[in-house]
């Protein structure tokens, strides 16, 4: 994720990592996230 803007950032988790993301949640019924912890990291 360097050299990506917070926008590009932002992007490409609601387009490519949220879908994957609540497919993951629904299957494993695990309320952390650390793609969500990284990316938080990476669009602060």
């Amino acid at each position: 994720m360097e050299g990506r803007s917070p926008q590009q950032c932002k992007s490409f988790y609601n387009n490519k990592i949220k879908p994957i993301e609540k497919r993951m949640y629904q299957l494993s019924n695990n309320p952390v996230s650390l793609t969500a912890v990284a990316l938080k990291n990476c669009c602060a």
